[in-house]
């Protein structure tokens, strides 16, 4: 379902929140965060996405200020102003009638990552963090303050990688950074895709649902 709403600068922001089929009186609720130039769309948040309904777990795509279709300028799209999309995005997933708001993760991608990575640390709601390939830009200093289960997922070749390895060395919380043998930034290749899909669904499922499938009606 296509929804809208406001971030602190009263642009209206696009989204798109979806519901797994199985039903339940509340879901937990994945909300991603897009890299700089993509958008709601993009072909592997969608798939990550699908798959995290498939698991019981509804998902909330949107698009940063200035990108897809939300209002602003793309040059105004800061990582400032993500972070506060970001907790916008977050505020509307939480008031969601079928939303379990003790169960928020965030799915981040590239500079998205960064962005989630800023907002988990400053808002006790994100209780799981899915990342692929993310900036991690100073946050290695930063990171024996996170408390939330954190997942990387890097592509081999990625230059970022190498920032990643140290920052997930750094963490003191739940953590696992899996490396993709032979994948770039974007993780080109279909099979490589594939899994990154495969290990960000699981993580989100063993930490948001795990042992509490009774909470989800047959």
């Amino acid at each position: 379902m296509d929804v809208f709403f406001k971030n602190d600068k009263q642009l209206v922001l696009a989204g798109r929140i979806e519901f797994p089929e199985k039903k339940a009186e509340f879901y937990p609720i994945v909300v991603f965060a897009h890299g700089f130039d993509s958008g709601k769309d993009s072909p592997r948040g969608v798939v990550v996405a699908d798959h995290l309904r498939n698991r019981g777990i509804a998902t909330l795509l949107f698009d940063f200020t200035g990108h897809g279709e939300s209002q602003g300028d793309k040059t105004d799209s800061t990582i400032d102003q993500q972070v506060d999309d970001l907790i916008s995005a977050i505020d509307y997933a939480a008031g969601n009638p079928r939303v379990d708001a003790s169960l928020i993760g965030v799915c981040g991608a590239s500079s998205g990552g960064l962005v989630a990575l800023r907002e988990a640390l400053m808002d006790q709601r994100v209780k799981v963090l899915g990342l692929r390939g993310p900036r991690t830009d100073g946050l290695a200093q930063k990171a024996p303050e996170f408390r939330v289960p954190i997942l990387i997922v890097q592509g081999e070749l990625d230059p970022l990688l190498p920032q990643s390895e140290a920052f997930v060395q750094a963490l003191d919380c739940p953590k696992e950074l899996k490396i993709i043998a032979g994948a770039d930034h974007l993780f080109s290749r279909s099979d490589q895709l594939e899994q990154v899909v495969n290990v960000t669904a699981n993580w989100f499922f063993e930490k948001m649902i795990g042992g509490r499938d009774t909470r989800i009606a047959a």
